[in-house]
């Protein structure tokens, strides 16, 4: 039987978006992600001001202030950011609260520099309501820019435009809080489980495993038309006793070419 701290344990996935504005007149900050068992955890790490240097800051992970969401808090932040990219004025300051944590998205004003991005935000506080920790991310439009005018016949000559992607980091975190959102469907996984079953199917079989329980619990069958068809499987087993008996059967173990002959076979 499985043991609980094996049962508990899960992976952690970092996302491939990280976003840096270590030159803020806000908060010299950058903001991570990754996904931890049912969560999307959202950091946002301070520079070490000691420590940077104009081209290699250098960022202080174990003071970063993190917030857990759940899939729908996820969805929800996602809505205010769209919505807050239409009407900044109405939903100024709105955000999400997880049971320690609060994440926010503010006009710059807010912060006293109307000249500044967008600011996301997020605020440790604890059972009094009190913020015990706080950082923000200003959103970095003006590391985007579009080339305008280019001239082949005179190459210098061209103009560059970062009004365009003003939003280019809002809807970097937008995407990541959607994917997450859709992805935790399991609908992508259960395309590829469903693609691959064949070939596993058959490994399967060869290894006297049948994977048509692949329940570890065992469930009953209830009666009905549909369900009282022979198929020959008991319809208690599970992958588990199947596998258990191949064990107790002495059924020998198979390394990765013998694997790849039964499926060719």
């Amino acid at each position: 039987m499985m043991n609980q701290q094996q049962r508990a344990w899960s992976p952690t996935v970092y996302s491939g978006f990280t976003l840096y504005n270590p030159t803020s007149k806000i908060d010299k900050t950058s903001i991570n992600f990754s996904m931890w068992e049912t969560t999307l955890k959202i950091s946002i790490i301070p520079i070490i001001e000691s420590e940077t240097t104009t081209d290699y800051p250098k960022y202080d992970f174990r003071n970063a202030v993190s917030i857990f969401l759940t899939p729908i808090k996820a969805h929800l932040f996602a809505e205010i950011l769209k919505k807050f990219k239409e009407e900044p004025n109405k939903y100024n300051n709105y955000g999400i609260a997880s049971p320690q944590a609060i994440i926010t998205v503010d006009k710059p004003d807010t912060f006293g520099h109307p000249e500044c991005g967008p600011v996301i935000s997020i605020r440790k506080v604890n059972e009094n309501g009190n913020v015990e920790l706080s950082y923000s991310y200003e959103c970095n439009y003006e590391n985007y820019s579009s080339i305008v005018g280019f001239n082949v016949n005179n190459p210098k000559e061209f103009k560059q435009n970062t009004e365009i992607f003003k939003d280019a980091d809002i809807d970097a975190v937008i995407t990541q809080l959607e994917t997450y959102y859709q992805a935790m469907t399991n609908a992508f996984a259960f395309s590829v489980v469903k693609n691959i079953y064949p070939y596993l199917d058959k490994i399967a079989s060869k290894l006297g495993v049948d994977l048509s329980n692949n329940n570890n619990n065992v469930v009953k069958r209830n009666n009905g038309f549909f369900l009282n068809q022979s198929t020959g499987i008991n319809p208690t087993a599970t992958v588990g006793d199947m596998m258990n008996q191949n064990q107790n059967n002495n059924q020998r173990s198979y390394d990765a070419e013998q694997l790849q002959n039964l499926l060719m076979g």
